[in-house]
């Protein structure tokens, strides 16, 4: 069977394969498994780390057994591996990983859940729908995207066009995280931020004239609702045409003030909530309660991170002593690059602003200084510093490409 790759000119055909796992048995994947399953396509084996916690999964009377990851005898140039993880953070250290143990045939479960499941179309295009459904991610959904992106507009050598980009209003935050991939523990008081609605929307308008199309944008901190003056710029990016949803990243700790109804209701937006229940206070979890009730009463679009979400550690921020060519292996397999607007600069890497934030250290060849340039000129900055194909200064400090142990999501420090 041939698997429409939305964003691809080319189907996937499935019996390509000798072996087809599926790698992930949580909520998508029990329903991957089903849709896989309707359509008489074979699943050999399910994989996931926490098999031994998890009961086989039944299909119309087929039990399925969740193993380990290479359990089996699965030839790894044969086998094809369909991720079934929601995160795309933890997606692209997975399929690193894999990668790196031989297997180089990797899907990303949306992929299947795009063809197979979803049912939305062009012409009914529930976007509201794709926002709250905690199987989607509308942010790297190439279906959603094929849908808003402005028919009229061409991909060439000078178009910038981004899934999304990361606009960090703050590097503060309510909780300590001991697994912050911002690594906002971490941070120096005399280095945290809430950056001031003026100057942040100067720069957001100064990007985004420079930047033909972005499917979505992250609204982040540190906790983005410490910063007072959010809605005013929210009121500004729904206002951008060439911006295609804007989601909001929050813990959900802090009360959402009433006056921010209207603004959150526009249909760009939505909330994307960390499920951080386990570590909550009684106090924390009050407010988060209160939280939902009020986004449901104004019929905001929200969903909450899957309960059975992990996160890897952290690695440390030190010097590594790399040669030229493993900052090259590591850049080329990178699963932290990312769009962000912070502070003035555009970075495509987790890791350079968390080195500006831990240290001292300046690295300008790894960012453009948007407030240095006008539209024109900072357009043709970013395309070619998207196009970069060379390693960054950041990637001597950087351990994200290195194996790195699974931790619990939201663990407090």
């Amino acid at each position: 069977m041939k698997i429409n790759l939305y964003g691809d000119s080319e189907f996937l055909d499935l019996r390509e394969y000798e072996n087809i796992v599926l790698y992930g048995a949580g909520a998508l994947g029990k329903e991957l498994l089903n849709a896989l399953h309707a359509n008489n396509i074979s699943v050999s084996s399910i994989w996931d780390k926490n098999a031994d916690s998890l009961n086989a999964i039944s299909i119309n009377d087929k039990f399925y057994k969740v193993e380990q990851p290479f359990s089996g005898h699965c030839n790894p140039s044969t086998t094809l591996v369909i991720c079934a993880i929601i995160s795309i953070e933890t997606y692209r250290s997975v399929s690193a990983w894999l990668i790196s143990s031989g297997y180089k045939n990797i899907l990303r479960g949306a992929y299947i859940y795009m063809s197979l499941v979803c049912l939305q179309t062009r012409e009914n295009l529930n976007i509201k729908e794709c926002k709250t459904n905690p199987l989607c991610t509308p942010v790297f959904c190439d279906k959603v995207k094929s849908f808003l992106r402005p028919t009229a507009l061409s991909a060439g050598r000078g178009c910038l066009e981004l899934d999304e980009i990361d606009v960090r209003i703050n590097n503060v935050c309510n909780l300590k995280c001991k697994h912050c991939n911002q690594y906002i523990t971490q941070i120096k008081l005399s280095k945290k931020i809430i950056m001031n609605s003026g100057q942040l929307i100067d720069d957001i308008n100064l990007l985004f004239s420079a930047i033909d199309y972005v499917n979505n944008v992250n609204i982040e901190g540190g906790e983005p609702f410490l910063n007072k003056d959010l809605d005013k710029v929210l009121n500004v990016l729904v206002k951008i045409s060439n911006i295609g949803f804007i989601q909001i990243i929050t813990n959900a700790f802090i009360d959402i003030p009433d006056q921010y109804a209207n603004t959150l209701r526009n249909p760009k937006i939505s909330l994307l909530i960390s499920n951080y229940e386990k570590y909550a206070t009684e106090r924390e979890m009050t407010i988060l309660q209160n939280n939902l009730k009020f986004l449901s009463k104004h019929d905001i679009a929200y969903h909450i991170y899957g309960k059975d979400d992990h996160w890897y550690e952290v690695p440390e921020v030190v010097h590594r002593s790399k040669d030229s060519e493993q900052c090259r292996r590591d850049f080329a397999r990178c699963c932290v690059k990312q769009n962000i607007l912070w502070n003035g600069r555009f970075y495509a890497c987790l890791m350079t602003p968390a080195i500006d934030n831990l240290t001292d250290f300046d690295f300008p060849t790894d960012y453009v200084d948007i407030r240095k340039y006008g539209k024109l000129e900072l357009k043709d900055l970013l395309v070619a510093f998207k196009n970069n194909t060379e390693y960054m200064q950041s990637c001597q400090y950087c351990g994200f490409a290195e194996p790195r142990t699974i931790s619990i999501a939201g663990e407090q420090a």
